[in-house]
C-alpha cells in the first residue's frame, strides 16, 4: 500500500500550551481504590527471586539455540529464501512537528476535527461551537480506523467506507474559554459539545489520480 491515511485532530494548541501536559479527560471514570493497581500486581509477581529464575531460564534457552560451529549450516533442501514483509527504509527515531513516513509512502490530511460530513454541515468555528453543529461535523480524537472496500466506479482506483472511532473529548484542547482549572471551568455546553464529538464517523472515500478524496 503506497498511501497512508493521516487523520488529524487540529485545534489552536498555542492557547492551551501550558495545560497540555496533563489530560484531564483520560482518567479512570470509576476508579476502584480497594484493589491493587496493575503495577502493584506486577511488582509482586516479578520479585527479585523470580526475576533471576526467569533470567537464568532465558539464558539457558538462548545458549541451547546457539550454533557455536565456525561455519553456518546450509539451508535445508526445498526451503526458499523468504524475504521480509517490509522492504522500505525505516525512518530515523525522533520528535518533530511534521508527520513523517517512510519512502515511498506519503501522509495526507484527509479529514480534520470539525470538517463537514453533510451538505448542510455548518462551517467549523473553534470559538463558537455547539452540540448541534458538532453532530454534523467530523469528531474529535481519532482512535480506531477501519476501511471497508466498495465496488469501483468509473475513474476510481480505490473506493470504500472509512470508519473512525472518536474515543473521548479533551476539553482543554477543544475550547478557547477553558484555561488551567479545567474541572471548574467546564460547563454544560462544553459537555454537550464533547458528547457530540465522540462516537463514530463513517465516510465514503475514493481515490482518483492517486489522491484520496472524501
Amino acid at each position: 500500500m503506497s498511501h497512508l491515511f493521516a487523520l488529524h485532530c487540529e485545534s489552536d494548541f498555542s492557547i492551551h500550551s501550558s495545560s497540555m501536559n496533563f489530560d484531564y479527560d483520560d482518567q479512570a471514570s470509576n476508579p476502584n481504590y480497594d484493589r491493587d493497581s496493575f503495577t502493584q500486581i506486577c511488582e509482586r509477581r516479578l520479585s527479585r527471586r523470580g526475576f533471576f529464575q526467569g533470567t537464568a531460564a532465558v539464558a539457558v534457552g538462548a545458549l541451547a539455540g546457539c550454533d557455536l560451529r565456525s561455519e553456518p549450516e546450509a539451508p535445508a533442501a526445498g526451503v526458499a529464501d523468504v524475504k521480509g514483509a517490509f522492504d522500505f527504509i525505516e525512518i530515523e527515531h525522533g520528535v518533530t512537528q511534521d508527520h513523517e513516513v517512510a519512502e515511498p509512502h506519503r501522509a495526507e490530511v484527509l479529514l480534520r476535527w470539525g470538517d463537514a460530513l453533510f451538505e448542510d454541515s455548518p462551517e467549523f468555528d473553534y470559538r463558537q461551537q455547539t452540540a448541534a453543529s458538532q453532530s454534523r461535523q467530523f469528531g474529535f480524537n481519532n482512535d480506531y480506523v477501519g476501511f471497508r472496500p466498495l465496488p469501483l466506479e468509473a475513474g476510481q482506483q480505490n473506493r470504500g467506507l472509512l470508519c473512525v472511532n472518536h474515543e473521548y473529548p479533551s476539553v482543554a484542547m477543544m475550547f478557547a474559554d477553558i484555561g488551567r482549572d479545567v474541572l471548574a471551568e467546564t460547563t454544560a455546553r462544553h459537555v454537550e459539545v464533547g458528547q457530540a464529538a465522540v462516537g463514530a464517523s463513517v465516510v465514503e472515500v475514493v481515490m482518483r489520480d492517486g489522491q484520496w478524496r472524501v
